[in-house]
Formats: structure tokens, sequence, C-alpha cells
């Protein structure tokens, strides 16, 4: 069977719903149905057991193809709910890191009007008039598109199935980004854009953008290098000093600050909090 995205996103969600006895939608269950590859299944479980693990919370309802909250969207844009309450997103992929935001990631010529006309006060109405926006505004695009990739509470993104490698981006840890439009840089300016441009910040590749007269425009990630793009942004001096804190909170039941609360990095804390254990084996306990 040919292997795709579609195929091994939807059978790991698939078995996500055998495994804790969930019930999809029917949309959700005939997607399900059709995109099935009974060649993942014996790697799938392992990696859903470690996935959840990580989390530290399990699915309880799955939200893939059900009825959106958001009037402007049609379907939810998360695949679980966790017990923790939080909302989940799978996003998979098998042969490059390109992912497309849902919603704005690709799409005719009204949905880049719906999202993007502002910039320009104006309605556009063709190609060169897209490239113009995209060139000229990318620093107010990309915030908008990290907010439609990072819809989720959490974002896990499979990058290589076969090596079980997967990394799970926290919503919270990526708000409040500044962009420097002096950063951004085009491998194909106006005068030669013709169909697809690769999109750099910091001389890192971050997206691919094509313009194709079939589809009027296409977003993707280039999710290596948004890993980097991220870690640069978050994990600041300052993010390991606020993460140092609050395991040390967490493993001694103390109060944290709540305006620190959304200022600390849990990929960190999940790494720094045995050091905090076993360091405080040999210091006086914190006790506020």
């Amino acid at each position: 069977m040919p292997q795709n995205n579609a195929d091994l996103g939807m059978t790991i969600q698939k078995c996500i719903c055998e495994k804790y006895n969930l019930e999809p939608s029917y949309y959700a269950q005939s997607q399900f149905k059709a995109n099935y590859n009974p060649e993942y299944r014996e790697k799938v479980f392992p990696l859903i057991n470690r996935i959840f693990q990580t989390l530290g919370s399990v699915p309880v309802l799955c939200t893939t193809l059900s009825d959106a909250l958001n009037p402007n969207e049609r379907y939810s844009p998360h695949n679980f709910l966790l017990s923790s309450g939080a909302s989940l997103s799978i996003r998979t992929n098998k042969s490059n890191d390109k992912i497309c935001p849902r919603v704005i990631g690709q799409g005719g010529i009204n949905t880049f009007n719906d999202f993007f006309s502002d910039f320009a006060n104006k309605s556009i109405s063709d190609k060169q008039e897209i490239k113009e926006i995209v060139i000229n505004h990318i620093h107010q695009m990309i915030p908008i598109f990290v907010d439609y990739l990072l819809q989720s509470d959490y974002t896990v993104w499979i990058s290589d199935f076969d090596a079980g490698e997967f990394h799970i981006l926290n919503q919270k840890n990526y708000v409040d980004w500044e962009y420097d439009r002096n950063n951004f840089s085009f491998t194909r300016n106006l005068a030669v854009w013709k169909e697809s441009t690769t999109l750099k910040y910091d001389n890192i590749s971050i997206a691919e953008i094509q313009i194709h007269k079939n589809r009027t425009f296409k977003f993707r990630f280039a999710m290596r290098g948004v890993m980097q793009f991220m870690r640069t942004l978050t994990q600041t001096t300052e993010t390991f000093g606020m993460t140092a804190e609050k395991a040390i909170c967490d493993v001694f039941g103390l109060e944290y600050p709540n305006n620190l609360k959304k200022r600390y990095a849990p990929d960190i804390q999940r790494e720094l909090s045995p050091i905090v254990t076993e360091a405080f084996d040999h210091l006086p306990k914190p006790i506020m």
C-alpha cells in the first residue's frame, strides 16, 4: 500500500481511538477507514505510549472532523481532548518536514483576502498582489500562520515515524513573539518569484511559499527550521531561569507567581526536575 502523510496521520488517530476506547465522529470514522494502513500498526502503539507518557495526560475525546465552535471554521482544528482539559493536534511527515497551518495554509483568493487584505487596505485580486503582500508584510503575517499552526494547546509533530521521532509544541511557549522584518529574507524576490520561494529568518529556512495556477496560495512551514527558530526565540537565559524556579516550586509544592506561569518551558522543566530533586538532597529545602 502506498504510504503518505494522510494515511499515516489517520492511522495514528484511529489507533489512538482504539487504545483509549474513543468514539470518533461519523466523518472521522469514514476518513480513518479510507486512509487506514495496517502496515503502520506495529510501530504506532509504542509511539502512542511514548507520546502520552511525555504529555503526562491521556486522550478522553476524539474531536477530529467534529463540529467547530468557531463559526469561521467548518470542523474543529483539534484532534483530541486530553484528561488535563488541554486540546491536542497530531501532525505527521513521511518524507519531508513541511507542515501546512490549518485553515489558512492553502486556499484561494477569498481565504487570502479574509486574513491578509487589511495589510494592503484593499481587496487582493491577483497573484502579483499576493506576492507583494507576502514580501512587504511577512513579519505581520507570520504571527497569524503560527497561531494556526499552534491552534491546539499541544501539537505533536511526528517528524520521523520509522525512527519514532516526535516533538511536542506547547502553545503557551510560543505566544507574543516579536519579529524583526530585517531578519526575514526570500530566496526569490518579486522580480524572479514565479511559483515558489523559500522564506528564511536569520538565514534559517522556515517556510516554503507557493503560488500555482490550480491553487492560489500555499504556505508550508519547514518544521526543522521552525524548531530552531522557536528555540532561538523562547529558550533564552531568562526562560531557563524561570523554568528552574518553576521546577523548584513544583518539586516542593510551593506557589509559583501567576505572572510567570506563561514564561517557563515545560520541555526544559521535565529535564530539570530530577536534577533539582537530586541537588536539594544536599541543600536546605526551600519553604517559600
